[in-house]
């Protein structure tokens, strides 16, 4: 060993027990980084409204997007029409979600029972023509005496069962939609609609309704219907039949030059505007709260301000198909 390596062997000593006390010493949390958090809110730019804590957890644990859609309102406070009690909720397109802190979770956060108030809204005597399913696999359900088969039992089982889609209210029967104005096979839950597709392949041939949207617009959005006065002489004047949905409503207040050909999606902003994806027109129409004709943009083509909804026929039974979205500034997204 060299004089001048003797000299260095001290230092790398001392640096070397220096090292291997400070690995012995315990961490503590002043000198650790901390991971970064998860966030605990989600603004969405297609509706403007943001989600946090245990809505926006329970969002992305139960399906988010295709299940729950997208938020249309923000937080707010809203009396029970199960219990008369007020709740914190939000709105979302297929669902509502309830705020129950005096559960432990995960049933703190529980969801309205949408499918009950809209199914007893429209039939309120029951709706007509129902036929059990005589599915290879089916199960009957005692709590309410019935029965669901495939397809509608195998998305149940795969997408929360009870807990998300809640039991059984109707057999299947035909309802016309309020989207597109076709018939298909519906079943009732007592949270959501499924509307059987069988033009798509699966997991697409079983459909939700967005009953968050439909409820949210018939109590927040429009004005109420009142009946119109009857004359004092000559034949009475009908009585405007109530909206069951925004779509019905649209549909029943608006006429030429402006009707819809294959309306594929509709969404309001924040002064009650509603805009239509009229698909098979190839434009989008907007509309005021009254349901009556603001203005209409678009035609067929790739260009500017032009729209190709044809394209997607392929994946819905040869129906041209489209969607939009508003923000909180009031533009306009369209997915053609």
């Amino acid at each position: 060993m060299t004089r001048q390596s003797a000299r260095r062997l001290p230092h790398l000593l001392a640096l070397t027990l220096m090292l291997l006390t400070l690995l012995a010493l315990p961490i503590s949390g002043a000198g650790v980084v901390p991971a970064r958090a998860q966030a605990t809110s989600q603004t969405f730019p297609e509706t403007g409204k943001t989600v946090s804590g245990k809505f926006l957890d329970y969002w992305n644990k139960h399906g988010g997007l295709p299940q729950q859609g997208f938020p249309i309102s923000e937080e707010m406070q809203e009396k029970s029409d199960t219990d008369g009690k007020s709740y914190t909720v939000q709105y979302f397109e297929r669902a509502v979600f309830e705020l129950h802190p005096e559960n432990q979770p995960p049933y703190d956060v529980l969801l309205s029972l949408l499918g009950v108030f809209t199914y007893n809204q429209k039939y309120p005597n029951g709706a007509p023509n129902q036929v059990p399913s005589d599915a290879q696999v089916r199960r009957v359900f005692p709590e309410t005496g019935k029965t669901v088969g495939e397809p509608y039992l195998d998305y149940w089982n795969m997408h929360g069962g009870l807990a998300q889609q809640g039991l059984p209210i109707s057999e299947i029967f035909q309802e016309k939609s309020d989207l597109d104005g076709k018939t298909y096979g519906v079943q009732y839950f007592e949270r959501a609609v499924f509307e059987y597709h069988p033009e798509n392949k699966p997991p697409y041939d079983i459909l939700l309704s967005q009953l968050g949207t439909y409820r949210y617009r018939a109590k927040y959005v429009l004005p109420p219907m009142t009946p119109t006065a009857v004359p004092t002489a000559g034949p009475p004047t009908p009585t405007p039949l109530p909206a069951t949905s925004i779509a019905d409503f649209v549909w029943r207040t608006t006429g030429a030059p402006n009707n819809f050909k294959n309306a594929a999606g509709i969404v309001s902003d924040k002064q009650g505007n509603l805009y239509v994806v009229d698909a098979g027109n190839a434009r989008i129409q907007k509309l005021d709260p009254n349901g009556k004709l603001v203005t209409m943009w678009g035609s067929e083509g790739t260009g500017d301000g032009q729209f190709k909804f044809h394209d997607n026929t392929k994946d819905h039974g040869g129906v041209p198909f489209g969607d939009l979205a508003v923000d909180g500034q009031g533009n306009v997204y369209v997915a053609d």
